[in-house]
Order: C-alpha cells, then structure tokens, then sequence
C-alpha cells in the first residue's frame, strides 16, 4: 500500500463507517413534584432509560472495538510503508505523530509520523 500524504481517500478505509453511539437521556423528576401520575410517569422514564443506557454502553463499547481495529491497521500499515517494521523505536514514533496531530485527522498523523521516521531511518 502506497500512502500519498493528501490521499483522503485512502485514509477512509481506517474511519469507521457508522457514527458514535449518542448516550440516552436521563429524565428528570421536580423535587417538588406531588402529582401521583407525573411521579408514577417518571418511574417508567426511569426504567426506559435504564434499557436505553444499557443498550448504549453495548453499542459504544462495540464502537469502541471497531475504533482500536481500525487504529491498530493504521498504526501497522503506516509503520510497514514508513519502512520501520521491526524498528525498536517505530511504536513510539508512532505514538507520539498521532498524539500531536490526531484532531486535525489520519492524513495529519501519517505526515508527522513520515517525519519522525525521517529521524529513525
């Protein structure tokens, strides 16, 4: 595999296709509430959101093994095409390109990362 240092496209094959799971709701109850309806109506929000959160921690700790997949594929493919494999300092050339450049997105981390590997080569 060929990285080009502006090839989004590529870089879309380690993104993951569905979005982070959105937590529920918790509702919400007035202290001050004496209706009998509204209490036993809350009750039930209660015990949705309690299915709702369950479900969620599911879907986000499923999100969350897709997200260190596709990290973990990058990390190796960038290493391999860096031409580091097997260099003892490549993870941690690694490591520090995407904890500078991660929040400006995978291109960013591979053009820091092919600066370091500059460093080790």
């Amino acid at each position: 595999m060929k990285f080009d240092k502006f090839d989004k496209q590529l870089m879309s094959q380690y993104r993951i296709q569905v979005q982070c799971p959105q937590p529920p709701t918790k509702p919400y109850l007035d202290p001050d509430e004496e209706d009998s309806a509204v209490i036993r109506l809350f009750a039930d929000q209660l015990e949705q959101y309690a299915a709702d959160k369950k479900k969620y921690l599911i879907e986000l700790s499923e999100y969350r093994k897709k997200e260190a997949e596709k990290y973990a594929q990058f990390k190796k493919d960038a290493i391999k095409e860096a031409g580091l494999t097997g260099h003892p300092k490549a993870d941690k050339a690694f490591e520090l390109a995407y904890k500078d450049a991660h929040s400006e997105g995978l291109v960013a981390v591979w053009n820091r990362f092919d600066d370091l590997a500059d460093l080790l080569r």
